[in-house]
């Protein structure tokens, strides 16, 4: 994140004056993803899974009270906080995505590493249509019953100039066109070094910030993305093209694994080889146990679903 120098940390001039500080800024876009007022607990297991009716009360918020199913629908007082801590904190990470995607325009003489300024660019953008598509579902229409109603602002620059706000329709265009030049961006730059290894032989040789690509925004990652949104589109078009991605991901079996069965003696629930896209929580047992959650946590957390669901047109994303 970049904030004042005053808090210990690069002002924007110096931070994208080496590579290591572009480095740090995208980490830490992804390290914000996986706090608890978003994918780190809000957004997964937490009170998106509790609108959704998943448990019979709200363990933890607060106070040690675990309050009744009805009352988290009470927008406008107890959870009035929860709710606009989610908006804000979704548009202060789209902030500093926006920051990331100037800078790699009018500092792009830094970014000298091969496969450096393709990636962390496709990366910012299509972290930007993701982060912008979720704030769509959470805060505005029904899409398929009101295109054209209004629904939340599209955030393009590292400013505080107002924003309108736009349509659905409008939105989710924005988050194509976003995953397009994603997509085109990582076609040719994206090592897809999935489940990196670190017992491999060749491990050493490696550049550490291009593996274990399924923790970053990676090119099936983009994939992914743009079946789910040509699918909540819903036009015929949209679904056919919906099809078509979602293929392309399924069929990269080389890079994950689908588990078809399971016993008891190999059973896991996290089914890593078939994550496309997650996210790292440190401490994440910790963010259990303070949620009320009674049970043992991988501290990873995926948030694009298994390629076998990515069609699924659902109200959530899910653990």
């Amino acid at each position: 994140m970049v904030r004042r120098k005053s808090q210990n940390l690069y002002p924007t001039d110096k931070q994208f004056s080496s590579e290591s500080g572009f480095k740090d800024a995208l980490t830490g876009v992804y390290i914000k993803m996986g706090s608890a007022t978003l994918y780190g607990a809000d957004l997964s297991y937490g009170y998106i899974d509790e609108l959704a009716g998943i448990y019979s009360g709200y363990p933890g918020y607060e106070t040690s009270i675990v309050f009744d199913q009805s009352m988290v629908y009470d927008y406008d007082n107890k959870f009035k906080t929860k709710k606009n801590a989610i908006y804000a904190d979704f548009y202060n990470v789209i902030a500093n995505v926006n920051n990331i995607i100037a800078h790699t325009e009018s500092k792009r003489e830094v970014l000298v590493t091969p496969r450096y300024y393709e990636t962390m660019r496709g990366e910012a953008l299509a972290l930007r249509a993701f982060l912008h598509f979720d704030l769509l579902r959470l805060f505005g229409p029904i899409y398929k019953e009101e295109p054209n109603a209004k629904a939340i602002a599209y955030r393009t620059t590292y400013d505080r100039v107002p924003t309108p706000i736009l349509t659905a329709q409008a939105v989710v265009e924005a988050v194509l066109k976003d995953l397009h030049e994603a997509e085109d961006l990582l076609k040719s730059s994206d090592p897809l070094d999935f489940f990196t290894d670190p017992y491999d032989e060749g491990y050493k040789s490696k550049n550490g910030f291009l593996i274990n690509r399924e923790f970053r925004m990676n090119l099936f990652a983009v994939k992914a993305m743009l079946a789910r949104v040509y699918c909540y589109k819903g036009d015929a078009e949209s679904k056919a093209l919906a099809l078509k991605y979602a293929r392309e991901v399924i069929d990269a079996n080389q890079h994950f694994k689908l588990i078809d069965a399971q016993s008891a003696a190999n059973y896991n629930s996290i089914r890593y080889s078939e994550q496309i896209f997650g996210l790292s929580v440190y401490e994440l047992d910790k963010l259990l146990t303070a949620n009320g959650m009674d049970a043992e946590a991988n501290a990873a957390i995926c948030i694009i679903p298994p390629a076998k669901a990515i069609l699924t047109s659902s109200s959530k994303q899910r653990v």
